[in-house]
């Protein structure tokens, strides 16, 4: 039987436009964009010890793949936070939009921060509207995130750290717990992308300090996304939780992979030579 090369070329043709379709697809599909809101209620204590309720909504945005990533969202009370993760670094940018509350101002830069969620800035200086301030940091470093980018960052973006061996889960905010203390079990979607479903903290195996509970999730391009969670921290052992957040995507999306813009990179490495 004679070969038709016309018919052969079509043939052929074909099922390399097939390969070409199928290989965009699992491409495309390697980054996810999701959009959400974190309604918290958090208790920070006042000069006099006492605990005051405090409750505000973030918004957010996070683009991720299986080891790739970036956050970005107003999760400080006066600045925006982006957060890069380029495989082998995680990149910090915080842009002030607000001057900082006035009582911020007279408190030591750490206990502004961890109070109200400004950035730390050194004693004595006080971040004005417009100010950038740029960190990298090494990916196996132990707290380079904590808030919301650090709740945001366990929602969407850690499947490989939680596959990976000796890793212990952070909480999202310092405590006087002891984090060697502390211990988790963790449920994870059953999939590629290995996003937890649930998760709880102990401390001394039996305290519970830290909870994380997916309430609702979707699969989009093959993986189990979070659409709805619920996290809360606890200061102290059985006390009332001194944080709890309340989660939901508002869109999703197919995306391409995050990354650092130039002038970011050209900041650090300013900053590396100074």
């Amino acid at each position: 039987m004679k070969c038709d090369p016309t018919k052969a070329a079509h043939t052929l043709g074909l099922a390399l436009l097939s390969c070409l379709m199928l290989a965009h697809e699992r491409c495309s599909a390697q980054f996810v964009e999701v959009s959400f809101q974190i309604e918290v209620t958090s208790s920070p204590r006042d000069p006099s010890k006492q605990r005051i309720a405090q409750r505000l909504a973030h918004d957010g945005r996070c683009v991720f793949g299986t080891n790739l990533w970036m956050i970005e969202g107003e999760f400080l009370r006066n600045a925006k936070e982006t957060w890069w993760c380029t495989g082998t670094n995680l990149i910090q940018r915080t842009v002030i939009t607000a001057e900082p509350p006035e009582r911020d101002k007279k408190r030591p830069p750490l206990i502004a921060a961890l109070n109200s969620g400004a950035p730390f800035v050194a004693a004595g200086d006080v971040p004005h509207v417009g100010d950038q301030f740029t960190r990298a940091y090494d990916s196996a470093a132990k707290r380079p995130l904590f808030g919301i980018a650090h709740i945001s960052w366990l929602a969407f973006c850690s499947g490989s750290f939680l596959k990976s061996e000796g890793r212990r889960i952070q909480l999202p905010y310092p405590t006087q717990i002891n984090a060697g203390d502390c211990s988790d079990k963790t449920q994870v979607f059953n999939d590629e992308l290995g996003l937890p479903e649930r998760v709880k903290v102990y401390m001394r195996e039996k305290d519970l300090v830290f909870s994380y509970a997916v309430g609702q999730s979707t699969n989009y391009a093959g993986w189990s996304i979070p659409v709805q969670f619920d996290v809360t921290q606890y200061d102290y052992p059985g006390q009332t939780p001194v944080w709890r957040g309340e989660a939901r995507v508002t869109s999703i999306r197919r995306a391409t992979e995050p990354v650092v813009p130039p002038d970011v990179m050209e900041h650090l490495f300013r900053k590396r030579d100074e």
